[in-house]
């Protein structure tokens, strides 16, 4: 098989030579033979049987010298420590060496139950994290099998599941947002002012926080007397074109005119939970969730659950609380279908009832 490709290689190779006017030596002929061992060679090493760390590394090393596989664009920095992550806790619950022909059902449940007693840190895993593991483990074994592998098909059945379950996504109210607006600050740090500022600018933006966070002078356009932010996403590379909100342009203002000053995500989320403390937002947040297999039951504070993408889930709940059209909203939050969009928003069925009623068909004639 190997030689009858080699034959039909210089055949097609010659013909092309000579309807070009090429001279055809003894050395055009020997190239040939170099460049076909060297995809031949290429070719052997993609079909041998890699093991799932294997796998990953092959996924990382093609991540870092190429775009995605997936997308088309390369990867982030902040994407690929998912992946190595998920490649560091396989190895640290002794899968690491199975074979990719054998990632089956009953490797999937193995790993399930072994995440379920503990990750890198000794603690047992939850439910949501253990699927982000899974989700990458998929993609991974989809990249290998694209690339000649020999991989078990059970990864693409239902039962190989990325388990999501929602535990503490909140939203914070305009009158809890206002409450965090109106703190007088000017005896606290001034880091804490400034994640402030950063927060409601995304609360009433719908950025992430890896958008909002970075938000400069170039960003702001005017459009026909209307100003806007116009921004492409940093997750997405989608360009969303937002109207400056009354509250932000006053945020603006305290800020010669341009957005507040880059701050880290991480000190973000550890000064919104004392704004949310100082603000008074302590409705108590009963939590359902799953931890190493078991349901775990927990009584929080609200402020505890404040983190920085709150910010944009308070901008998408309380738009369209306010009668914003689904369609306007998702432009902006980059949601595909109304579906996953009202999945998405933090509203009761008391409240949807509400906006419902607002709506003209059920107002008197």
């Amino acid at each position: 098989m190997q030689l009858r490709r080699l034959e039909t290689t210089i055949e097609a190779k010659a013909i092309e030579a000579k309807s070009k006017g090429q001279v055809r030596s003894k050395g055009f002929y020997g190239a040939i033979v170099t460049s076909f061992s060297l995809i031949e060679e290429a070719a052997t090493k993609r079909t041998s049987h890699w093991t799932i760390l294997e796998a990953f590394q092959e996924f990382r090393d093609q991540a870092l010298a190429t775009n995605s596989p997936f997308t088309g664009k390369r990867l982030k920095a902040s994407t690929l420590e998912t992946y190595c992550g998920t490649a560091r806790h396989i190895a640290h619950i002794g899968l690491g060496d199975t074979p990719l022909a054998m990632i089956d059902i009953e490797w999937y449940t193995a790993f399930m139950v072994r995440s379920e007693d503990g990750g890198l840190n000794q603690t047992p895993l939850s439910l949501n994290y253990i699927g982000k593991h899974v989700k990458n483990i998929k993609r991974v074994l989809g990249y290998s099998e694209e690339l000649g592998q020999l991989v078990h098909r059970a990864y693409r059945s239902k039962s190989f599941k990325v388990h999501q379950e929602t535990v503490d996504d909140i939203y914070l109210s305009t009158a809890e947002l206002e409450a965090i607006r109106s703190l007088d600050l000017s005896s606290h740090r001034p880091s804490l002012a400034l994640t402030r500022d950063l927060f409601l600018v995304g609360c009433f933006t719908g950025l992430r926080v890896s958008d909002y966070s970075r938000l400069t002078a170039d960003h702001i356009k005017t459009f026909q007397g209307t100003r806007l932010f116009s921004v492409k996403a940093q997750k997405t590379d989608h360009l969303v074109q937002i109207p400056i909100h009354p509250l932000v342009e006053g945020i603006l203002l305290r800020y010669d005119g341009v957005p507040p000053p880059y701050q880290a995500d991480q000190t973000i989320n550890r000064h919104l939970k004392e704004l949310g403390e100082l603000a008074g937002i302590q409705a108590p947040i009963e939590l359902d969730r799953t931890q190493g297999g078991q349901a775990v039951k927990q009584v929080l504070p609200k402020y505890e659950l404040i983190k920085s993408h709150t910010a944009r889930r308070s901008f998408c709940t309380n738009a369209y609380l306010a009668g914003m059209d689904s369609l306007d909203i998702m432009a902006i939050s980059g949601h595909k279908t109304e579906k996953a969009f009202l999945r998405y928003i933090k509203v009761s069925q008391e409240e949807r009832a509400k906006r419902i009623a607002e709506h003209g068909f059920f107002q008197p004639r």
